[in-house]
Formats: structure tokens, C-alpha cells, sequence
């Protein structure tokens, strides 16, 4: 939603609207920014960077880096929900963020410690954001 309601944004403006299909949403992120500059935050200007970052790490289940990216934002996941055993060995030890570990032990660890609660509640706060903006016109 939040990648749909930054290219909406881009194209409300006729010399925005080629950016409303480009490829990266940097891309569209750096020039609704440029545009509404005067109407944001620095504050505002640093979650829409955040959460489209934490967007792409959810998106693409990098869920290590988004435990990190998600702490940056100074929300706090536990660590240690999980446990991996090297089934080779038969070691086993708790996952913890930073490590790498397998996407599934990372998909039940970010189920657990709330990382898709609070991601999603960050995504909620960046697109009300959009929406102020769009309301500008």
C-alpha cells in the first residue's frame, strides 16, 4: 500500500507523473521529498526513507535485516524466540539478530517477537504521512 500511495502522489503532479512508474522507489521517494519539502519534517523526511527500506527487507524476507532496520527505528524485538539446531552436528543455540540463520528460523522469529506487528504499524504511520500529502494535492 505504501509503494501504490507514493506512486499516486507522484503522479497527482504533471511533472512527476514519469517517476510514478519508475523502477526504483527511491527514485519516487527523493522527488515526492524534493516536491513537499516545505510540508515535511525532518523527522517526516527520515520514517518515509525507514519504512521503505524496512518495506523491501519485509518484501523480499530478509527478516534479519529487518529485526535491525526495525530496532534503528528504535523499536525494541526480542531475540532467542527461536532455536536452531545445526542438523548435522545436533548443536543447537538460540537465533539472534545479526546472525545469519535460515529464512525459515527467521520467518518464525519475526512471527514471534511481533516484527510483522510492528512493521506494519510503521507502515501505517509513514502512508498517513502520504495521505497528508496527497491531500495537499
Amino acid at each position: 500500500m505504501l509503494e501504490l500511495k507514493y506512486r499516486m502522489l507522484a503522479e497527482m503532479r504533471p511533472h512527476l507523473r514519469p517517476l510514478g512508474r519508475a523502477k526504483l522507489l527511491l527514485d519516487v521517494e527523493t522527488a515526492i521529498i524534493e516536491e513537499y519539502r516545505t510540508d515535511l519534517l525532518d523527522a517526516d523526511v527520515l520514517l518515509l526513507g525507514q519504512t521503505r527500506v524496512l518495506r523491501n527487507k519485509v518484501l523480499h524476507c530478509d527478516f534479519d535485516v529487518a529485526h535491525e532496520k526495525l530496532r534503528e527505528m528504535g523499536i525494541k524485538l526480542m531475540d532467542g524466540l527461536v532455536t536452531m539446531v545445526n542438523m548435522e552436528t545436533g548443536d543447537a543455540k538460540p537465533l539472534i539478530i545479526g546472525e545469519k540463520g535460515a529464512i525459515y528460523g527467521w520467518l518464525v522469529q519475526s512471527a514471534q517477537n511481533g516484527l510483522f506487528m510492528q512493521a506494519a504499524l510503521k507502515f501505517g504511520t509513514a502512508i498517513a504521512l502520504v495521505n497528508r500529502l496527497l491531500s495537499l494535492g
